[in-house]
Order: structure tokens, then C-alpha cells, then sequence
């Protein structure tokens, strides 16, 4: 199954925003939290192509950014929470010149999206 990480600190309020985000679409995701666990902090930054502030966010191990690149994408329609398939499908046809991100529970309309222009699927849950 393929996975959201966050990396985070209690301290942050654009972390929360983000998880907040996040549930508001009832997704899963890892948390890791570099405050009570600073060994992370390396990982986090190495990852983030030297990104040193929280929250910084991944989507199967696509580093997507903090917690504006996450609303950003949200907001633009590159970034589909979907059960059914149809957002995702709607924002291919518009040909969009970065790929489309779609976030599904739902296997089957995962692997119809997978051969939807444009389209990476990503299994959130069970």
C-alpha cells in the first residue's frame, strides 16, 4: 500500500492546518515528529532536498512540500481526494502540464485512474 508521510512538530501551527487537511479528506498518514524524536530531523531534510522547516509532506515518497504547497495543490485541482474516480478523471481532460495526484481508499478506482492520463493513484487506506 502506498502512504502519506508528514513530518511535524507539536509547536507548529502550519502543521496542523496540513493534518487538519488531511483528515477533513479521511486519509491516513504516517506522522513523524522531529520535536520528540530529533534523530528524524536529518531524514526529514535529506529527503526534502534541504527543506529544514516543518511540516514537509510525501506522498509516496514524492516530496510535495509544506503546508501551502499541499492547500496549493488542493485548491488548483492537482491534488484529488476521490472514492469514485470522477474528480481525478474530470482534472485529466483539462491536460494539466504537472501530474494529477489521486488519493483513494478505493482499489478498484485506483486501478481504473492508473490508466487515466496524467493521473500517479495513491492508496490511502484500508
Amino acid at each position: 500500500m502506498k502512504n502519506i508521510e508528514i513530518y511535524t512538530s507539536p509547536l507548529c501551527g502550519f502543521c496542523h492546518a496540513a493534518k487538519r487537511l488531511l483528515d477533513s479528506k479521511g486519509v491516513d498518514y504516517t506522522e513523524y515528529n522531529i520535536l520528540t524524536d530529533p534523530k528524524l530531523k536529518p531524514e526529514m531534510i535529506e529527503r526534502a532536498n534541504g527543506a529544514r522547516t516543518v511540516p514537509q509532506i510525501f506522498i509516496d515518497g514524492i516530496g510535495i512540500g509544506g503546508c501551502d504547497d499541499l492547500y496549493a495543490l488542493e485548491s488548483s485541482g492537482k491534488l484529488c481526494f476521490t472514492s469514485s474516480g470522477t474528480t481525478a478523471s474530470l482534472t485529466a481532460r483539462e491536460r494539466p502540464r504537472v501530474p494529477i495526484i489521486a488519493l483513494t481508499a478505493n482499489i478498484s478506482t485506483a486501478r481504473r485512474l492508473s490508466l487515466t492520463w496524467g493521473t500517479n493513484c495513491v492508496i490511502t487506506g484500508p
